[in-house]
């Protein structure tokens, strides 16, 4: 009975303390949450407090900085400019919505090479900065313009919104830059650069410090080519530019006013003659800017000839191994309509954008096929040297066919004259084409 009675007085002491535990365990619990919750606070605390005070500290800066540089927009830019700076040198390309695949395409062209320095992008709206911002652009925006998606071609239309407006901020880019005391590479995005030519500019500089500007060259029509020029920044160059955003109005090509200031004599410049040299001229502009063309043949645009025929009538492989062994610098993809760039860059090994949906880098240049090819049409045609026993067919096929045409043509085969007909045809054109745009030049 006794040990009855003892056994019951053992379970409820057990249950007891069982209980007590569990009452301790959950204070515990409670206690730990509630410091937790505390802590938390605490530190949500502090990092508001944090912020506030750099918030603070940012206004400050603005506004110091504000004064120092005319707006916060001012800043914002040096910021840009001072990062991507590269020897006191900053790459620059502009570009506004509807041309934002072959944007995309140029910073994959470049990741290729794994340059030090990475371009800044002057976007021209609002849909550009976003677009560039996204793909990890450092961009600038220089209009408040919302941006549309327009087809390539139709930007050339007369209005608000046509090419003229257009190039005025495109100078307003290099300016920009000028004004920030940083000397400036402006490249279009239908350049493709087959090796560091920001460097290769930059030695080219050293050892001919005289010239304040390099510019890109179509020798054999008396132009020079605005898409692709280098410009140091001093007093000088920075007048000439305010001088040619004065003299675009709407409708003008870019190249059109940057022909007429450098090198026109109704503007006060002049041309001087050089035999010795490769490209035979250079200019000096009214404030006393000297302008030197680069060499054409490493520097070429989409019409000059190399080995003898159109650069870009040599084959793929061709292009590529000019560009391995540094034969050429840059190739500028122009002398072809909008609408058949993209065509021709990816026939000729130009295009690493794996598509326009999905804007992702390719580590090679996209395969070429037959629809490429088809809408490319004449701007991708292709002369093959024809191996042949006689000197006639020899000279009409290779690269010296005025010598072919002074031979006589009773001697070439089927194939030769189609193929020197041809190529006589495409070169008329575009001479035609390049004389026109000459006169236009000279008269403005």
């Amino acid at each position: 009975m006794l040990s009855n009675s003892k056994g019951v007085r053992e379970y409820f002491h057990f249950d007891e303390m069982k209980k007590f535990k569990k009452l301790v365990r959950s204070k515990v619990l409670r206690y730990r949450r509630n410091t937790l919750r505390v802590l938390s606070f605490l530190i949500l605390l502090l990092t508001a407090f944090m912020l506030y005070r750099s918030g603070l500290n940012l206004s400050k800066r603005l506004a110091t900085e504000n004064k120092l540089y005319g707006g916060d927009e001012d800043y914002r830019m040096r910021m840009v400019l001072k990062r991507a700076a590269y020897r006191n040198t900053v790459l620059v390309t502009t570009s506004n919505y509807m041309y934002r695949e072959q944007l995309r395409n140029f910073q994959c062209s470049l990741n290729r090479l794994d340059l030090p320095y990475d371009p800044v992008v002057f976007s021209l709206d609002r849909n550009t900065h976003e677009f560039a911002m996204n793909h990890s652009f450092a961009s600038v925006l220089l209009s408040d313009e919302e941006g549309d998606d327009v087809r390539p071609g139709k930007f050339q239309e007369n209005g608000t919104r046509s090419f003229g407006s257009i190039t005025r901020n495109k100078f307003d880019a290099v300016l920009a830059v000028l004004d920030f005391g940083l000397d400036v590479i402006i490249s279009d995005a239908d350049i493709h650069w087959c090796s560091d030519a920001l460097s290769t500019l930059l030695e080219m500089h050293e050892d001919d410090s005289e010239a304040d500007i390099k510019v890109m060259a179509e020798p054999e029509y008396k132009t020079l080519n605005s898409g692709f020029y280098f410009v140091r920044s001093n007093k000088k160059t920075r007048e000439l530019f305010n001088v040619m955003k004065s003299k675009v109005e709407f409708g003008n090509h870019d190249q059109d006013v940057l022909n007429a200031v450098f090198c026109n004599n109704s503007f006060g410049a002049r041309r001087i003659m050089n035999s010795k040299s490769a490209v035979p001229y250079h200019c000096v502009t009214r404030n006393g800017v000297t302008v030197k063309v680069l060499d054409s043949n490493q520097w070429p645009s989409g019409g000059q000839t190399v080995s003898g025929r159109p650069i870009f009538s040599h084959t793929r492989e061709t292009i590529q191994e000019m560009c391995d062994t540094k034969q050429t610098f840059v190739i500028h993809n122009n002398f072809v309509t909008a609408k058949k760039k993209k065509a021709r860059m990816v026939v000729k090994g130009m295009w690493y954008l794996e598509s326009e949906e999905t804007m992702k880098c390719l580590d090679y240049p996209m395969d070429s096929d037959r629809k490429y090819v088809r809408t490319c049409g004449i701007y991708c045609q292709e002369r093959e040297i024809v191996e042949s026993n006689t000197k006639t067919e020899n000279l009409a096929l290779n690269e010296d066919m005025s010598q072919a045409r002074k031979v006589g043509d009773e001697n070439l085969t089927d194939e030769a004259k189609y193929h020197q007909n041809f190529w006589i045809c495409q070169e008329v054109k575009i001479r035609m084409i390049h004389r026109i745009r000459s006169k236009i030049h000279w008269s403005i």
